[in-house]
């Protein structure tokens, strides 16, 4: 049993280092791929991370050598293969392609997505929302799906997570639980951490995501920020209290106070010389609900002045 265990730790990594021997070349022109125009890029004067030619050459040799170079070295290893015998061996993948034909990255920036959702049974996924590992964009379901999209920055023109060398290495909060958090500062040098996950709105069995993002005045120049939702595209929403509906009073988002909305968008200008003034949150359902919410849902007010918002720890209530 140890021996097949071994062996299958190792069939993984190689094909694992197979992958990112490829990724690079596509990474490498990356509007070759069919990414919306501006979502990507760094200020002047700073490059995109690549690898360098010393890991490119240890990788290709690894795979062009008649000998399991890295298997091998595992075998030999005291304790036998383990995940941290093997974690180094390669750098994090951070690009999701498709096939050419139906447009090469998957998504805005080219970076892969987190499929956040909550099974309704055991044999059913239910809805997931899609939510891209730098905090640029959640997708309803499917690629190609509804789509919304956060940028920051002056203006709220920057994407967010749009350069790479900007954004730390994304984390799941505690390494495993199902909250990716963030860390991104904008070409003024703003700094934003941005939490989200994805659970049953309460009361209901509609799955949503639950976004925080807060700035950081760090070591800017500058005395505020914007941060920018565009809720989706074409789809005609208006306000109303804290949400924002369609022409058929169906919900798509709930959002914290202070926004002026214009055209399907949200836009927040931040006072990041303030601590208390600087944090937002939205609630953006996955799946539309086939007809108009009630007002109020168990253990959650999400048409007034209560929505649920995420947390470091746990789902927790947030008055807006």
């Amino acid at each position: 049993m140890r021996t097949i265990r071994r062996f299958a730790l190792i069939y993984v990594v190689l094909f694992c280092i197979s992958l990112v021997t490829v990724l690079p070349a596509y990474a490498a022109e990356p509007y070759a791929f069919g990414l919306r125009p501006s979502s990507v890029g760094c200020p002047e004067g700073i490059s995109l991370p690549s690898l360098n030619d010393a890991y490119k050459s240890r990788i290709a040799g690894a795979l062009t050598t008649a000998q399991d170079v890295y298997g091998q070295q595992q075998l030999e290893a005291p304790g036998g293969p383990t995940y941290n015998g093997v974690k180094d061996f390669l750098s994090p993948i951070m690009y999701s392609i498709a096939p050419a034909a139906q447009g090469g990255f998957q998504t805005d920036t080219g970076v892969y997505y987190i499929p956040f959702g909550q099974p309704k049974q055991s044999t059913l996924p239910g809805d997931v929302a899609l939510t891209v590992a730098d905090g640029s964009q959640i997708i309803s379901n499917k690629f190609g799906g509804l789509s919304t999209r956060i940028f920051v920055g002056t203006g709220g023109q920057e994407q967010f997570g749009s350069c790479l060398a900007n954004l730390d290495t994304p984390e799941l909060y505690n390494n495993y639980l199902p909250v990716l958090e963030l860390h991104y500062k904008d070409a003024n040098s703003i700094e934003y951490q941005q939490e989200s996950l994805a659970t049953l709105l309460p009361g209901t069995d509609y799955i949503a995501s639950f976004v925080e993002i807060t700035a950081d005045r760090g070591k800017s120049k500058e005395s505020s920020t914007h941060v920018r939702v565009q809720v989706c595209e074409n789809c005609n929403l208006h306000p109303e209290g804290n949400r924002l509906v369609d022409d058929q009073g169906r919900t798509h988002l709930y959002f914290s106070p202070g926004a002026v909305f214009n055209q399907n968008e949200l836009d927040y200008t931040l006072d990041v010389k303030k601590k208390d003034q600087n944090t937002i949150h939205i609630v953006r359902l996955v799946t539309l609900p086939a007809r108009r919410q009630p007002t109020k849902t168990a253990g959650c007010q999400v048409n007034t002045t209560e929505v649920c918002t995420c947390h470091p720890t746990a789902q927790t209530m947030a008055s807006f």
